[in-house]
């Protein structure tokens, strides 16, 4: 009898390299992700004003209801500053400030008072310093640090300045402004607004990873977004 031959061990399978292959769900959220984030980032585009302006509101110290210093000031510089828009706001302001006036380190009277200011916002960016106070003659000294807006921005959104003031008699007598570049803590208003698509696309990236992490997010978003455009529109 012949001997039987040894059954010959089954060839070993050798995978070919092939592509490799992505779930759906993986490919659906990262479709997902990048129609979330690119229509955020639309979003934040649109709102660039509005989402400014929110900012610049957080960042401003309003004077208070009893704070009469404060809102003569602040009230004088915006109305100076918007002539251009509205004329009537000259008479309010000159209304305001002593004839002759030292306005911004210049001396004017009411006749050749300028009219025209490269900025359409004025805010305090911290609370008022008082040297001297006396409500009932209405005299004060005082010191603010504040930030102007610019009319028309190009490189710079606000340019910050500090100034000390003078009221006599419930009239302001003297402004004059210096810059001080350690006393402002905002600046950074400045820097969103000059890389502000760069800001806005890696804002909308963060949320639309939430919008994935945290279930009911944009039901809360929607809300927020609700509440908050009509105060600022």
């Amino acid at each position: 009898m012949k001997p039987k031959r040894k059954a010959k061990p089954p060839k070993s399978t050798v995978r070919r390299n092939g592509k490799r292959r992505y779930s759906s769900s993986s490919m659906s959220w990262g479709l997902g992700f990048g129609v979330l984030g690119i229509t955020a980032t639309l979003i934040l585009l649109l709102l660039k004003v509005t989402i400014l302006n929110f900012m610049l509101d957080l960042m401003a110290h309003r004077p208070t209801e009893g704070d009469y210093a404060g809102k003569l000031v602040h009230r004088a510089v915006n109305e100076f500053n918007t002539v251009v828009e509205n004329g009537n706001n000259r008479s309010r302001l000159l209304d305001r400030v002593s004839d002759p006036v030292v306005w911004y380190n210049k001396r004017y009277t009411h006749k050749n008072f300028p009219s025209r200011s490269p900025y359409d916002r004025f805010e305090f960016v911290r609370s008022l310093e008082f040297d001297h106070q006396d409500p009932k003659t209405q005299n004060y000294e005082m010191r603010f640090d504040g930030m102007y807006r610019y009319r028309f921005p190009n490189k710079y959104l606000v340019r910050f300045e500090s100034g000390t003031v003078l009221i006599q008699q419930g009239v302001i007598t003297s402004l004059k402004s210096r810059e001080q570049p350690n006393a402002y803590h905002v600046g950074w208003i400045n820097a969103v607004y000059r890389y502000y698509l760069f800001v806005s696309l890696i804002a909308g990236a963060v949320l639309a990873a939430l919008f994935f992490l945290i279930p009911g997010l944009p039901v809360k978003l929607g809300e927020l977004l609700v509440k908050a455009l009509p105060r600022f529109s």
